[in-house]
């Protein structure tokens, strides 16, 4: 199915008489075609894309949610890691030495 739409995005490429579209399938939904047949095509393009603008908004800020969460517990992680091993080695540890070290080491 991919092979027959990358054949299709070429003839329509080739073609220069075509504004290209990417859909999501080959067989795209009778809304879509009847909103497209209305003759306002730039319209029906301006809302594909900000559909597609909104997943992909959606997806990134997931993402970052995610990795700041994960920055934070491997800060602690490291913190914990970092006092175990001065009292291991018997040495006084506070907490902005730890930060710096972290800071250093991560930045």
């Amino acid at each position: 199915m991919q092979s027959l739409q990358k054949v299709f995005a070429r003839q329509l490429i080739s073609s220069q008489r075509v504004v290209t579209v990417q859909f999501p399938s080959a067989g795209f939904a009778a809304k879509d075609a009847k909103e497209k047949s209305t003759g306002d095509e730039k319209n029906f393009i301006n809302k594909q894309e900000q559909e597609i603008l909104k997943n992909l908004l959606k997806k990134v800020s997931a993402q970052n949610k995610e990795a700041e969460a994960e920055k934070a517990t491997r800060k602690t992680t490291e913190l914990a890691e970092l006092k175990k091993l001065f009292g291991d080695h018997k040495a006084t540890f506070n907490d902005k030495l730890g930060n710096d070290l972290y800071d250093w080491k991560f930045n």
